[in-house]
């Protein structure tokens, strides 16, 4: 980007162009074509957010999180996801719906933390999808429901999300929100365990030490996807 397109982008911002002053803070923000500057971005994302931006809205909310250019504040970070979800932004909904879970920033809100995490699902928010798969595996919103918990696991499981799969198969292991299937779980613990997961092939290893899941014990499997266990919780430190 040449001077004269940052002064054009710049004058613009000025004259309260808000998808300008965006800009303008986004390039801050990761120091391309001007100097990184939290401070800045920080300031032209106020500019384009008091327009209604959902992107800036957004966007200072991040800094609200970690202090970047701003104090740092849950609750202004609170605020400023909020005016982004309600414009229908996915990663505000994400961002609501963790928080009012965890009541950071706000009082914990169940209600409101379901609401939001099923408005990013369906957006395509895959870790939405992931934290509704555990709080209704775990019973965060109050009471369990494996068989919800079941149907967001699969989802993310058939997308290739490796823990989902793991997931997927403790529950068909256990008959949990669906129908017992020890060969299926057996099938997707050996996916799990294929595609790095370390649980996966920690349970694959008590799995063939004491001849569960319809197999035979077999000490040398057993041997091994302990040793894979260990290599892989490295791995994913």
């Amino acid at each position: 980007m040449n001077e004269n397109n940052l002064a054009w982008i710049t004058e613009a911002a000025e004259n309260g162009t808000a998808e300008c002053a965006f800009l303008l803070g986004f390039l801050h923000e990761h120091g391309f074509c001007l100097p990184q500057s939290y401070e800045d971005a920080a300031k032209y994302y106020k500019q384009a957010a008091s327009k209604g931006m959902a992107a800036a809205q957004y966007a200072l909310a991040t800094l609200y999180e970690v202090g970047n250019g701003l104090e740092k504040s849950t609750l202004q970070m609170h605020r400023y996801a909020l005016l982004a979800a309600k414009q229908g932004l996915p990663a505000a909904q994400l961002m609501v719906g963790h928080l009012s879970m965890r009541g950071i920033g706000i009082a914990p809100d169940g209600v409101a933390a379901r609401r939001w995490l099923e408005a990013a699902a369906k957006n395509g928010s895959s870790e939405a999808k992931s934290m509704l798969a555990m709080a209704w595996d775990e019973g965060i919103f109050g009471n369990q429901d494996k068989k919800t918990a079941y149907q967001y696991y699969k989802e993310l499981a058939d997308d290739g999300d490796p823990n989902a799969v793991f997931m997927l198969g403790s529950m068909l292991e256990h008959g949990e929100g669906c129908e017992k299937d020890e060969q299926q779980a057996l099938q997707l613990f050996h996916k799990a365990a294929d595609l790095g997961v370390d649980s996966a092939a920690l349970s694959l290893a008590m799995i063939y030490e004491k001849g569960m899941l319809g197999v035979a014990p077999d000490k040398k499997k057993s041997d091994y996807y302990f040793e894979l266990s260990k290599k892989l919780q490295i791995q994913n430190k």
